[in-house]
């Protein structure tokens, strides 16, 4: 025996299932509401997907520039490779800002990473007086610190 299941509690689609108590009409919405589920008791927003939902938002690519529709409110990039790349160059920048200012040679550097992590490394650029400016993808000297006046 099938029953009419008025709504699909992720898309809102009438469809038929084998029991009363079902929820979703498909495996792929029953997964879509427990990754949301999921993402929302980690503190992560996810962007509606629902159809008639509206408007989508189109955010700019922070690595390559290029349009893309988020599928998470906070998302900064277009694809995890843009992420990674922009990760790297600014581990790079990192990495040649603290020996550029520093006595440390490469390996020193290269323990201290090992040790403390990439936000380590960023701990201590900004505690040279150096903050990561997001619009030119580079260090830059804090001039408004009153310790430099």
């Amino acid at each position: 025996m099938s029953y009419e299941i008025d709504g699909c509690e992720q898309c809102g689609a009438v469809f038929f299932a084998a029991s009363r108590r079902a929820k979703y009409c498909s495996c792929a919405c029953k997964q879509r509401a427990y990754r949301q589920s999921k993402s929302l008791s980690a503190g992560r927003n996810t962007i509606s997907r629902k159809p008639g939902s509206g408007a989508r938002l189109v955010l700019m690519c922070k690595h390559c520039g290029t349009k893309f529709t988020p599928i998470r409110s906070d998302a900064k990039f277009c694809k995890q490779s843009c992420r990674v790349m922009s990760n790297r160059a600014k581990q790079n920048q990192t990495w040649r800002l603290i020996t550029a200012l520093t006595t440390m040679t490469d390996f020193e550097v290269f323990d201290h990473a090992a040790e403390f992590g990439w936000s380590g490394m960023y701990q201590m650029c900004s505690k040279l007086d150096y903050y990561y400016d997001e619009t030119i993808r580079n260090w830059r000297h804090d001039s408004s610190n009153p310790k430099l006046l």
